[in-house]
């Protein structure tokens, strides 16, 4: 029977963003309570093991049952995040137990993304239903962000904090429902491509790797579209830090301000993914790296907005770009390699995406201390400005 997977799928990954979102603001309210700044430590384990893991657990995931992957991934982040609220009704939550339940979470989300990429090509292998299936997914992340910190207030009124976790664990247990609710489908591999059998031991692991990355770099467009990633990556976290400081210094405003900022982000970037759903992608490398350039030129000109009005205008082009280099990365990975390559790579992509927020995170902040907010977000924009161009220029016919 063709099930409506579409719905299924789309509710359970929103649930679970918004679940991430308020365990993320109760894991940095009881950490920073406790050692102030360096809560950024305890934020960092699940990026840490996301990063390390991640290439393993893309092999991991071609090799295995895609939907049991998915199932247990969830039930088993589940379990671990409900050990907290159970901890702090029997006294406290402890800094370690944050650190190692953080740790469990990025380890088994690197095992998820990738099964639930793969899945994508089974479930709508026609390139129109693939990339509205992208972009409408891409739109949970972004409604998560605005709609998970919009109700801590109205929580906490409510609940205490440590109970954020309870309801995380109920979301990713309402997300491995809707996985089950799809059927075997979600399991099976494309007809046309059928995995080969993989090499034993860790050997195996590490061959398998090593033939993921070559296929990546032999994909001129992916070769370029990963470049831009981990350079937009850079502005990223130069955008997060840098707002915050030109808000304040240039407009004389409150964390209130900035909030609004990526709201009015948010916002956009959810219309912009709505809108790509239902355009056909052609010229998927071009409109990718055009999409590169508005995203991180559109940061620069946030930089240099003469008023606060002016400002949250100029978060509209951004929040453009983006779905404009996510969509049509996702489709190039999930259409141009075999079936039981898709996990491998695309956790390759996540790999290198995460190496990119640490290289931000470690260069931007000594680079607004050197410098004025809009030069120094300038300067952290501009790389990947100018190798998005270069792809334009690449990919131009």
């Amino acid at each position: 029977m063709n099930r409506p997977w579409l719905p299924f799928l789309w509710w359970g990954q929103l649930l679970s963003g918004v679940g991430d979102q308020l365990h993320q603001v109760a894991v940095v309210w009881i950490a920073t309570q406790e050692v102030g700044g360096y809560a950024a430590w305890v934020v960092s384990v699940g990026a840490a093991f996301r990063l390390g893991f991640g290439l393993v657990a893309g092999v991991l995931a071609d090799r295995w049952n895609r939907r049991r992957t998915m199932i247990v991934s969830d039930i088993a982040r589940a379990f671990a995040v409900a050990t907290l609220p159970v901890a702090a009704v029997l006294g406290e939550i402890s800094l370690w137990h944050l650190a190692a339940v953080s740790a469990v979470l990025g380890a088994l989300d690197s095992l998820f993304q990738p099964a639930l990429q793969a899945s994508l090509p089974v479930l709508a292998p026609q390139a129109s239903r693939l990339q509205r299936a992208n972009a409408l997914l891409n739109v949970t992340s972004r409604l998560s962000l605005i709609i998970g910190p919009g109700i801590t207030g109205l929580l906490l009124g409510l609940i205490p904090i440590s109970q954020f976790f309870s309801l995380n664990a109920v979301t990713f247990v309402a997300s491995a429902l809707a996985i089950a609710a799809i059927g075997r489908r979600l399991a099976a591999h494309n007809d046309e491509a059928a995995p080969r059998e993989p090499g034993r031991g860790m050997r195996g692991v590490l061959e398998d790797i090593r033939g993921a990355a070559k296929l990546t770099l032999s994909h001129d467009g992916l070769r370029w579209g990963l470049v831009a990633l981990v350079l937009s990556n850079l502005t990223w976290t130069a955008a997060i830090v840098g707002l915050a400081l030109f808000v304040d210094s240039s407009f004389e405003r409150d964390a209130g301000s900035y909030g609004v900022l990526f709201a009015a982000y948010g916002v956009s970037n959810v219309l912009s993914n709505l809108a790509i759903a239902w355009r056909p992608i052609v010229r998927r490398e071009w409109v990718m790296s055009l999409g590169g350039l508005i995203f991180n030129a559109g940061f620069i000109a946030v930089a240099f907005a003469p008023s606060f009005e002016w400002a949250i205008a100029l978060m509209l082009l951004p929040a453009i770009g983006g779905p404009m280099t996510d969509v049509p990365l996702l489709m190039m990975i999930q259409r141009d390699f075999p079936a039981d390559q898709i996990g491998k790579v695309f956790s390759l992509r996540t790999t290198l995406s995460s190496g990119g927020l640490a290289l931000g995170y470690a260069v931007v902040g000594p680079l607004f201390e050197i410098l004025d907010v809009r030069t120094a977000l300038t300067l952290a924009c501009l790389p990947a400005v100018l190798a998005c161009t270069a792809a334009l220029w690449r990919f131009r016919s």
